[in-house]
Order: structure tokens, then sequence, then C-alpha cells
């Protein structure tokens, strides 16, 4: 199970440290794009210079320059509007510049947090197999203890059986000794 959750915590910190890349490829794109709408808004602004510039000739030229100005002021407009649209374009995208910067921060601190998991899950995953190589080397002790708590038994055993074997031949000899004792007494009455 400890195996698992380690496992489990390493896939995990492997994903974040992926978000965190992938995080700063979009943080990678969004700056090209503001560096590309930069540009159009620049392009817009000298547009609309050219516009006013153009306008003014067309002032100067009267009557004639009439139709030029209309046309002038036509790209005025789009080059304001551009200009107004670069503008959204560029505060929204540094919005989400922010934003994933910001991801990328809490992704980089979720993912050094899981680091430290993982750390963590491989020191109990190594103190539980210490623990169980101790429990085996317990195992092997107590069946040694064991054995020779069996031998003991058996000697204890073998001890008490010469016991009972000495006490009997005691007893035999005790008798024989009450014979020859009396033999003796009735040799001596005899004689």
């Amino acid at each position: 199970m400890i195996l698992s959750l380690q496992e489990g915590t390493q896939n995990g910190a492997v994903a974040l440290e992926q978000t965190v890349f992938a995080v700063d490829k979009v943080n990678d794109s969004v700056d090209r794009i503001l560096q590309v709408n930069k540009t159009i808004d620049d392009v817009a602004a000298n547009t609309n210079l050219l516009a006013m510039n153009a306008a003014i000739e067309a002032a100067h030229a009267g009557e004639k320059g009439k139709g030029f100005a209309v046309v002038a002021q036509e790209i005025r407009k789009l080059a304001e509007e551009t200009a107004d649209n670069a503008r959204i374009i560029t505060t929204d995208l540094s919005r989400v510049a922010l934003d994933a910067r910001e991801t990328k921060n809490l992704s980089e601190i979720s993912h050094s947090d899981m680091q430290s998991v993982v750390v963590r899950l491989t020191g109990v995953a190594d103190g539980f197999q210490e623990l169980s190589t101790a429990m085996e080397e317990m195992n092997r002790g107590t069946d040694i203890i064991q054995e020779a708590l069996v031998m003991m038994l058996e000697s204890s055993k073998h001890v008490d059986d010469l016991g009972f074997h000495v006490a009997d031949m005691i007893n035999k000899l005790s008798s024989i000794y009450e014979e020859l004792h009396a033999i003796s007494e009735e040799a001596q009455a005899i004689l």
C-alpha cells in the first residue's frame, strides 16, 4: 500500500512538473502575442499619423483632395479601432500572462510539496522495509529459542528418567544391603 501511495505521489509530482512546463509554454506564447500586438498597435498609430497627414494634404489640395480626404478619414477610423482593439488585447493578454505566471508559481510550490511528500513516503517505505526485516530476524530468533527450549525439555525429561533410574537403583541397592546385612548377622550368630 505504501509503495502504491509512493508511486501515485511520484506520478503526481511528474504531472505537476509537466504542468509547470506547459504553463511556461503558454507564457512564451502570450509574450510572443503581446509583441505581435505591440507591432499592430505601432502600425495602427503610424497609420493614424499617415491618415492625418493625408487629410492635411487633401485639405491643401482643396476640391481635388475631397475624395482623398474621405479615404484618409476612413483609414484613420480603422487605425483608431485597431489601436483600441490592440489595447484591449494587450490588457486581456497581460491578465492571462499574470494568471499563467501565478499558475506556474503555484504549480512549482505544489511540485515542491509533492517532492517533499515523495521523500517522506520513501522514508516511510524504507522504515517499513527495515521493520519487516527486523520482524523476520525476530521470527528466526524465536525459532532458535523454541528449538533450544524443546532440547532443554527433552534433556530435562532425560534427567528425570535418569533420576527415576538412579532412585530405582538406590532402592535395589538398599534392598541388597539389607539382605546382606541380614545374612551377615545370621553368619555372625552362627559363628
